[in-house]
């Protein structure tokens, strides 16, 4: 299975998109992995919006040193 680009937003506790970066992945699962395991590295994001294509795939937050939990695509 190849890999699909995956888009994801990091933002801040102001609500604004602060880093916006790619993440090549086979699955939905490891596309959010990596998310949430870039949205734990960064002290001052909160939240972390997955998309492939034009569907969101989840929503990761991310409070001052928990780790990010999943919450279902809108």
């Amino acid at each position: 299975m190849p890999a699909s680009l995956y888009r994801v937003s990091f933002i801040g506790d102001d609500g604004h998109a602060r880093v916006t970066e790619d993440i090549h992945a086979r699955t939905d699962d490891e596309a959010i992995e990596q998310a949430q395991f870039r949205l734990d590295d960064m002290e001052v994001l909160t939240l972390a919006d997955v998309w492939l294509n034009s569907e969101r795939i989840a929503i990761l937050t991310c409070q001052q040193g928990l780790r990010a939990q999943r919450y279902a695509a809108a």
